[in-house]
């Protein structure tokens, strides 16, 4: 747990989110999003979680479920990452294959948050996989106990209890998503930056699902 304690020293894992201009516009598409002291209170029990890295970045990303769970280290430079594959549950199996369309295939700026998140993660996964008989030479960023790729559905199960310890209103994992495009648009982020941000096929999905 050195990079833990590394991480909660230098004040990497403490919600911090970036203060919003406005309250987040009420989207005419209904997506669930949390308010900033939901996601307070939601991350002082995420930030616990063995999977407190994969929790940031999607806040701090708005990627989605499958595309975090295909995220590769070769995928990370020191400012972008690349989505450019994904690991979805099908009918009960998990089916890695690469994004749906061609603007979900995108590089996503990374801002100082993630950064460091993943700078400190990379040195606990090390730790961690060097107690097991594992590689890890597929160089998966998120790997479960044994070092292999993630199972996304033990992603939503973790984050389901994660919000329930949490006492907020329920919402999807899906959700850190939204709530990330919310708190774009409620910082004065065009359409188009959000639409390129979340991969989204068109600014028209953009439109429908956030502005009011």
């Amino acid at each position: 747990h050195k990079a833990l304690n590394y991480a909660m020293r230098e004040g990497l894992i403490t919600w911090n989110p970036v203060s919003r201009a406005d309250a987040p516009p009420t989207p005419k598409g209904n997506p669930k999003a949390w308010s900033d002291e939901d996601m307070r209170k939601i991350f002082e029990i995420a930030d616990a979680d063995r999977f407190w890295a994969a929790w940031r970045l999607l806040a701090a990303t708005g990627l989605r479920r499958g595309e975090l769970c295909g995220l590769k280290w070769q995928d990370i430079s020191e400012t972008h990452l690349l989505v450019n594959r994904t690991r979805l549950v099908v009918d009960s199996k998990i089916i890695d294959g690469t994004p749906k369309t061609a603007k979900s295939r995108r590089q996503v700026p990374l801002n100082k948050i993630a950064q460091d998140t993943l700078k400190v993660w990379k040195i606990a996964q090390h730790e961690e996989l060097a107690q097991i008989p594992t590689s890890n030479s597929a160089g998966w960023i998120f790997t479960n106990q044994i070092g292999g790729p993630i199972d996304p559905g033990h992603l939503t199960k973790r984050w389901r209890n994660i919000v329930k310890q949490a006492e907020v209103e329920y919402h999807s994992l899906h959700a850190l998503r939204h709530t990330f495009a919310t708190s774009l648009l409620a910082r004065h982020k065009s359409p188009k930056v959000v639409q390129d941000l979340m991969g989204h096929s068109s600014i028209t999905v953009t439109l429908d699902m956030y502005t009011a």
